[in-house]
């Protein structure tokens, strides 16, 4: 009962916050105006749940916003676990407790798909988009409920597919290791609640350091962003090589690389199945809202290639054959 009320909750404060953007902040003359010239935007995509698969700050907040594709009446876009109850709390103990994939289903199938249900309902939507990076403490559970005997009676997530969005290595690194202006984490992956860390859940873990000790003590914090971001990389690899059916959409951009952010949002609207949007119109997403925070065009590329070499040789990375490494 409880987790109902909080689900009500959720719909009534988001219809409150919809009505007051669209409506309450307007004139007469622009909201008569709107609501003659905007048809409703309807999506013909082939998928009928789309889940992102990243580290985060990789522009999952700009690209997973409902307004940067435009109204699309029967589509509804979800962001990190804004589900049934604390999500915050849950991912938490996800990522300090040995999470097996017989509860991440478990979680799925008593929380997660309960909620998307609900969602579905209430919007009538034949589409429901999730690309935040929340889904990375649960997604073969996402992956085999909805393959399941009880995930097919749901009527949900027949047709699934998973986004692997990355951005610049580099960039990514600098991102996660700051969350306000030039106030870094301490320790990365034990500050953010939703990133691995390598003894959080071991058993999941690809990429495992030497030991406890040279990851506390010998690490710096872009080399533990690095880890951060080669342990995704590495568990979506293993995620396609034990799933080979899986639908999949792998794109990435860099802020050093003109365009290519517009190219990912133009490759998003082709698998939503709306028109590319007006680039002009939609929102970026600054994480803290800080555009001032250290950037890695603040940082030396030299040092960040030492420390990354650095990085590699704690790790033990053997970087002269191919095979089970994904890092170099």
């Amino acid at each position: 009962m409880g987790a109902l009320l909080q689900i009500l909750y959720f719909f009534v404060v988001s219809e409150l916050m919809v009505n007051q953007h669209v409506v309450g902040q307007q004139p007469l003359a622009l909201k008569a105006k709107r609501s003659i010239q905007k048809a409703p935007l309807l999506h013909n995509s082939q998928y009928d749940c789309i889940f992102g698969f990243s580290t985060g700050h990789v522009g999952t907040t700009s690209l997973g916003a409902p307004d940067a594709y435009g109204e699309i009446s029967n589509a509804e876009f979800l962001f990190e676990g804004s589900f049934a109850g604390n999500g915050t709390k849950v991912t938490k103990e996800m990522h300090k407790a040995n999470f097996s994939r017989a509860d991440e289903f478990a979680f799925v199938e008593t929380e997660f798909a309960p909620f998307l249900k609900a969602v579905q309902e209430h919007r009538q939507a034949t589409l429901l988009v999730d690309l935040g990076h929340w889904s990375l403490y649960y997604y073969r559970g996402i992956h085999d409920f909805f393959k399941s005997p009880a995930g097919l009676k749901t009527g949900l997530c027949h047709n699934i597919l998973w986004v692997r969005l990355t951005r610049d290595r580099y960039e990514t690194a600098v991102s996660l290791m700051y969350i306000k202006e030039r106030i870094g984490y301490a320790n990365v992956c034990e500050e953010i609640s939703v990133v691995f860390c390598p003894y959080h859940n071991v058993p999941q873990v690809i990429l495992r350091p030497p030991s406890r000790h040279i990851w506390g003590t010998m690490f710096r914090t872009f080399q533990k962003a690095l880890w951060i971001v080669d342990e995704t990389e590495a568990r979506w690899k293993a995620f396609k090589a034990q799933e080979p059916g899986l639908n999949f959409l792998e794109l990435e951009w860099a802020v050093g690389e003109s365009g290519s952010f517009e190219r990912v949002r133009g490759a998003l609207a082709a698998a939503i199945g709306v028109p590319t949007p007006d680039f002009k119109l939609a929102k970026t997403k600054i994480h803290a809202g800080d555009r001032n925070r250290p950037s890695v065009h603040n940082m030396e590329k030299e040092r960040m290639q030492k420390w990354d070499a650095e990085y590699k040789r704690l790790m033990q990375y053997n970087c002269t054959h191919s095979g089970p490494q994904l890092v170099c």
